[in-house]
């Protein structure tokens, strides 16, 4: 992400062609669409898209659209040294059609990436044995054509029978079973650049570099007045910060201090441990590295206490499930293992999920550092951010330590208009930077409060 920006928020349709097996004729719809937005999840093996045409040449009644139409998208960076991004998807469903005058009409249709789509025609009933990760590449080749990049660490063999589920939700089943050998989870997705599905842990998308370790993105007034156009165009355009700190939930899913067991119904045999969030998740992150050292305060203390306990000693929930079952010889089922350690990684790997997301951030860019074409800048990346202090009169820490630092890109908005590309990141980051003079103002402003309750 460090290419000179000659032009900061153009590109160009090269092509939006729209194809019917019902149709010998390719249309091109380019010079229609008024607005594109692509959307991309690690959660989503999946791309989707709302596309929004001008249709003054009657092409939709034309067209006959019945919801099984092809619309494949080239689109390119003006600025120099990229390459086209090609992308194919089923139209699934039309969203809106309406009238601008008699003969000007508005539509707006939802697509569906071409490997979704084509994985709904299919199902799988059968069994597989092997490591998550070389399941879920032997079921992508063979009913999608699709190749997977994986980290490949995932931790333990197992064996399964799909029950009935298309390609992509039985990859995106077996993903949920995944975890490395810390506990890390697994995420299954298909980004915006590149053909390959991407297989990869959490802990190797939080230890990645950063995209803009050299520039962060800044949310900064004056910034936009800057003279040098690289700080301009990676000024924040704006954020959003809903419903976060919800440690109330978490407790309530037993996340932070619970009591688990899990039953052996072969050797009639019970197996239980105490799940700590700061012992078991929280200190080893930091421990490891995958918390960055310039974000120590994980998003959890256990200075909060109940009776002179911690909330994460505390057994605040008791939940047992069915463990082993010796259902393969010599291979794991899907939610089998045989020792406490492992059992114990797959709530880890629960807890890890959560917590990442107990903290969301929005921020809406400028989109030309994200569609050069030649790698993704998208959802699985790290992404630096700053944001200034609402205290204007300190001095010595300039910026919000809650909110500045590296954060994971959960997912990615492409929005595309004729002259203009932004993006719309969904953020997330287990640490926030030390704010030790914070810290100092609220114990002096507790001890002020004090003595006026004093007087």
């Amino acid at each position: 992400m460090t290419r000179t920006a000659e032009h900061i928020t153009d590109f160009s349709f090269e092509s939006v062609l729209f194809q019917s097996d019902r149709q010998f004729e390719t249309v091109d719809l380019r010079n229609s669409v008024t607005d594109l937005d692509i959307f991309e999840h690690v959660n989503k093996p999946y791309l989707t898209a709302t596309l929004a045409l001008q249709d003054s040449l009657n092409f939709v009644a034309g067209a006959d659209i019945l919801g099984a139409e092809t619309i494949t998208i080239t689109l390119k960076s003006n600025r120099k040294n990229t390459s086209p991004i090609t992308k194919r998807f089923y139209i699934d469903s039309i969203v809106r059609n309406a009238r601008q005058n008699d003969n000007v009409q508005f539509v707006v249709l939802h697509l569906i990436e071409d490997v979704a789509y084509i994985s709904n025609l299919k199902n799988i009933s059968r069994s597989y044995s092997g490591k998550c990760t070389d399941i879920i590449s032997k079921i992508s080749r063979g009913y999608l054509n699709k190749e997977v990049f994986s980290t490949d660490n995932d931790r333990q063999s197992i064996k399964l029978i799909i029950p009935n589920l298309n390609p992509l939700e039985a990859m995106q089943w077996i993903t949920n079973r995944a975890s490395t050998v810390n506990g890390y989870p697994f995420y299954l997705l298909s980004p915006f650049v590149g053909e390959k599905l991407k297989f990869l842990d959490l802990g190797s998308m939080l230890t990645q570099n950063s995209l803009n370790e050299d520039l962060p993105y800044r949310y900064y007034q004056g910034a936009a007045q800057s003279p040098n156009r690289d700080i301009q165009r990676r000024t924040i355009l704006e954020y959003q910060q809903n419903e976060t700190e919800d440690l109330f939930t978490l407790i309530q899913k037993g996340l932070v201090g619970s009591k688990y067991s899990y039953l052996n119904t072969v050797k009639n045999t019970k197996s239980e441990f105490h799940f700590d969030v700061t012992k078991n998740l929280l200190q080893p992150l930091v421990q490891r590295g995958i918390v960055p050292s310039s974000q120590p305060n994980v998003m959890y203390s256990p200075d909060y206490v109940l009776d002179e306990k911690s909330f994460n000693l505390l057994d605040s929930r008791v939940i047992t499930q069915i463990g082993g079952t010796s259902a393969f010889e010599n291979l794991f089922s899907y939610s089998e293992s045989d020792l406490i350690s492992d059992y114990k990684l797959n709530i880890i790997s629960r807890a890890m999920h959560h917590f990442l997301q107990k903290v969301p951030l929005q921020v809406d860019l400028n989109g030309i550092d994200f569609i050069d074409g030649d790698v993704n800048a998208g959802a699985g990346n790290i992404i630096n951010l700053e944001f200034l202090k609402s205290d204007p009169e300190e001095k010595i820490e300039v910026f919000d330590t809650k909110m500045t630092g590296e954060y994971l890109i959960l997912a990615t908005q492409y929005m595309f208009k004729r002259e203009s590309c932004k993006v719309r990141l969904q953020c997330a980051k287990l640490g926030n930077r030390r704010n030790s003079l914070g810290l100092v103002r609220l114990r002096r402003s507790a001890c002020l409060m004090r003595r006026i309750k004093l007087l």
